[in-house]
């Protein structure tokens, strides 16, 4: 992941770390997937944390491009 590249962008408060787990055949793989993605996102999290930015892991599990077409919905400010 390029969270490095993310810290040195002017600017940059906020961001949303999107992992989709998509090539599985079990739950029980499912299962192991979704852990392992929501632990390394929380580590980019508290990196990007470090440098002021505020990120957002989100582990989905379906189609990658499906995901990423879905919006996050806005919050207030």
């Amino acid at each position: 992941m390029l969270v490095h590249l993310l810290k040195t962008l002017e600017g940059m408060q906020e961001v949303i770390l999107l992992h989709v787990v998509s090539r599985v055949e079990t739950r029980e793989e499912i299962d192991n997937d979704v852990t392992d993605a929501s632990e390394r996102l929380a580590a980019h999290q508290q990196d990007l944390a470090a440098a002021g930015i505020s990120a957002i892991p989100r582990v989905r599990v379906g189609d990658p491009t499906e995901m990423t077409r879905q919006r996050e919905p806005r919050t207030a400010a």
